[in-house]
């Protein structure tokens, strides 16, 4: 869905390819994604499975749970509102809710999950693991996104600031002779969410059942970059086989999508973008197909026969042109329109066996007068006989579950007043030391510390001493030792550590967050 962000409270060869590939797929059409442990959704043909089982998911976006809470304070009662996040995840799975489609994007400042390049908010990220925490408990699934190609909460375009690349089209983010950087930008991202570890239940993301699978973005498009390629898709096909393939040598646990939004002059519904259905759904790195549909939109302007007709021509280009099962990842209509729209998307849905789908958008207050939905909306009696249909067709859909730490791993409160970082750096080329202190500059002590920072170039910890270290690409992230927790008011503390380097690319750090707070460099 295109749309503006919530504010903050203050403020030719791919063609031969493609025919190539439509005929392999009809020899023999892909079976089972990949072995995973149990509890996790795979694909087992062009159906989704649980432990070998046909399971049919009926979903909602609720994309902006990531921003429940003031987004300041303590993590753990003023940043996130756990209160709202699990009253949303009751009343969606009261209403027959399985799969939760949801955003675990933002660059912006507020509830920003990488506020700047290489850089993440540790409060962000703690909040996410609450809304997996959540879900699991309420026997949700859920499909994160991870980046945007609108620019509501920042998107690609910010990713092509960072790199000094061309912002007038965002597709420039897929070509890698147009940002050099991009792709690094990315997989740095997606390697840290995979690898991190959630502190109320300490399951790695990449180990946890309760996410149904990884979509790769929001609505991406290469349209118009190069126009010839609207129509042909190979630039976009490149980068999702690319970027597929990198998460599954990290994650081989989840499926993946494109998130898409399936629209071509072929399928009489919006524009040729650079990523045709059913050839980018053929990628091996994509389980399944994605689409959406906005029908009653004036660019659109569908009946809902013709609507039916479109999403049975969807569910069969994905089970017979890809040999993948469908996901219907948005949708809605206007509201004079929703019961009969719903009606007959669902009922096509359940006779020509889509296996999943979402609609947009399941609020929770201050409702959206052009597709929200809140709890108690007469309309979801379609969809909660939708679920039902789903459910008696299915086995068990909901994640095994996890119990919470005890206690749980608190992430550490930010430093009340501030704080000073100094980085003392002996490089010799192929090796350095670096000796780091951390000043508290407020008036109250910290109790627990993480430090976070990147690297400039190719370097490496070997040891560190007085803390503990874990590195995703450039990035660092040092912990306090049991011993030195505690940093009083106005007071130090100093860890070190030594690693390889290449000649020529070390220096200081540009930039170090305390608990989620950024501090000087003195």
């Amino acid at each position: 869905m295109t749309l503006r962000a919530r504010p903050a409270p203050l403020a030719a060869v791919a063609a031969v390819l493609t025919v190539l590939v439509a005929g392999l797929v009809a020899l023999a059409a892909p079976g089972k994604a990949g072995a995973a442990a149990a509890g996790f959704v795979q694909r087992c043909g062009t159906h989704f499975c649980v432990d070998g089982t046909t399971a049919y998911f009926a979903g909602a976006n609720s994309y902006d749970l990531f921003t429940y809470g003031s987004g300041s304070g303590d993590t753990e009662t003023q940043y996130m509102d756990k209160a709202a996040i699990d009253q949303q995840m009751a009343n969606m799975a009261a209403d027959g809710v399985t799969v939760v489609r949801t955003w675990m994007f933002d660059h912006e400042s507020w509830h920003g999950f990488e506020p700047a390049k290489n850089t993440m908010n540790e409060q962000e990220w703690a909040e996410f693991d609450y809304i997996l925490y959540s879900a699991n408990q309420h026997g949700l699934r859920v499909i994160p996104t991870f980046e945007n190609y609108w620019t509501a909460y920042g998107g690609v375009n910010t990713v092509l600031g960072w790199e000094g690349a061309s912002t007038g089209n965002s597709g420039n983010f897929f070509d890698p002779a147009k940002c050099a950087g991009c792709l690094a930008d990315y997989e740095f991202y997606v390697t840290y969410a995979l690898n991190r570890v959630n502190h109320y239940t300490g399951v790695a993301y990449k180990n946890d059942p309760t996410i149904f699978s990884w979509e790769l973005m929001n609505e991406p498009r290469y349209q118009d970059v190069d126009p010839a390629d609207n129509t042909v898709g190979a630039t976009f096909r490149a980068w999702e086989d690319k970027v597929g393939a990198y998460i599954k040598g990290i994650d081989p646990n989840h499926m993946i999508d494109n998130g898409i939004e399936g629209q071509g002059s072929s399928y009489g519904y919006g524009s040729d973008n650079g990523v045709p259905y059913t050839y980018e759904c053929q990628s091996p790195s994509i389980d399944f197909c994605s689409a959406h549909i906005y029908p009653t939109e004036s660019w659109a302007n569908l009946s809902a026969a013709q609507t039916q007709s479109l999403v049975a021509r969807y569910i069969s280009d994905a089970h017979t042109g890809a040999g993948k099962p469908f996901f219907l990842g948005e949708f809605n209509t206007s509201t004079s329109t929703r019961q009969q729209y719903w009606q007959a998307i669902y009922s096509t849905m359940e006779s020509g066996g889509g296996d999943a789908d979402a609609f947009w958008w399941y609020e929770n207050s201050g409702k959206d007068g052009t597709y929200g939905v809140l709890h108690g909306d007469p309309v979801l009696s379609v969809f909660t006989a939708h679920s039902n249909a789903d459910k008696a067709k299915s086995g068990d859909t909901t994640p095994p579950t996890t119990p919470p730490t005890t206690p749980p791993t608190t992430p550490p409160t930010p430093p009340s007043g501030g704080c000073a970082v100094h980085y003392a750096l002996s490089d010799w080329g192929s090796s350095f030391n670096a000796d780091v202190t951390i000043t508290n500059n407020g008036s109250a002590p910290v109790n627990g510390w993480t430090l976070v920072f990147s690297f400039p170039g190719a370097q490496t910890v070997n040891s560190m001493w007085n803390a503990v270290s874990t590195q995703s690409g450039k990035q660092i992230t040092a912990k306090n030792a049991d011993w030195d927790a505690a940093i009083a008011a106005g007071g130090s503390v100093n860890f070190g550590f030594n690693g390889n380097s290449t000649a020529g690319t070390n220096g200081v750090p540009t930039s170090f967050t305390l608990n989620g707070t950024a501090c000087s460099i003195s």
